[in-house]
């Protein structure tokens, strides 16, 4: 966790907030326009070879089957991330006097799939 800690993603050098997940996409990745009728240019559809599970899930965005996959073949979090949610760039976002501020703005989604599962 300390490896990762204060980095976040960026598209197009602004902060990303809707980073969905599933549990499978079944060996392809389904785009957010696709899904959900709105566009991300980092979620695409295309080919997943790292997972090919059932399917379980929306299949946006990064497949938690695959991206195992992925570190047991010796990918890092930022290749699987790349692959995941391409063009997408990783920042330092915040420092330690920062972090209780981000801490309280995922809070405050509570409810929201996609940063209450991040926020446990």
């Amino acid at each position: 966790m300390e490896e990762t800690a204060g980095q976040v993603l960026y598209y197009n050098n602004k902060l990303i907030t809707t980073c969905p997940y599933s549990n499978s996409n079944g060996g392809r990745i389904t785009s957010s326009q696709e899904r959900w009728g709105w566009i991300r240019p980092y979620l695409i559809a295309k080919d997943d070879p790292y997972d090919n599970g059932s399917g379980n899930g929306h299949g946006v965005g990064m497949s938690q089957l695959g991206a195992k996959r992925m570190a047991e073949l010796g990918f890092s979090y930022k290749d699987i991330l790349a692959f995941y949610y391409p063009g997408t760039e990783i920042k330092e976002a915040y420092g330690v006097n920062n972090a209780d501020k981000v801490k309280q703005w995922c809070l405050s989604k509570k409810g929201c799939g996609y940063v209450w599962g991040a926020t446990g």
